[in-house]
């Protein structure tokens, strides 16, 4: 990746977390990977406590081989054009969005950055 665009993530990403404090954290373990997911959602958490059931692991200490966070907040502008993922056949309704870094910030290393609104998932 470019060492812009790691700069205007790493600025996002800083910014998402100063807005939208994620305060509220459950912790998911697939195949010994610690995974913490963190999100300013409780209800979000909740949703998602009920869909990984038994892959839910009581609050750790340890440092997460994975960290994601999640943010309940109005889509961010990358300054980039975001295009839609294609729906499998049968299917309707916008599901994800991304931007191809490779097309649109010329780096080979990366392809795409996923960006999953959650409010359809719900």
């Amino acid at each position: 990746m470019t060492d812009t665009a790691v700069t205007r993530i790493s600025a996002l990403s800083r910014e998402l977390e100063r807005q939208y404090p994620a305060r509220h954290a459950l912790w998911l373990e697939f195949g010994g990977c610690r995974i913490q997911v963190r999100s300013n959602s409780e209800p979000l958490l909740a949703a998602l406590r009920d869909y990984f059931g038994d892959l839910i692991q009581a609050g750790r200490t340890a440092k997460p081989d994975v960290l994601i966070r999640a943010y309940e907040a109005p889509p961010p502008r990358f300054g980039h054009a975001l295009r839609d993922w294609p729906r499998e056949a049968g299917k309707s309704g916008q599901k994800e969005q991304f931007f191809d870094l490779v097309h649109d910030l010329g780096d080979a290393r990366v392809g795409a950055i996923d960006l999953v609104d959650h409010q359809d998932h719900r």
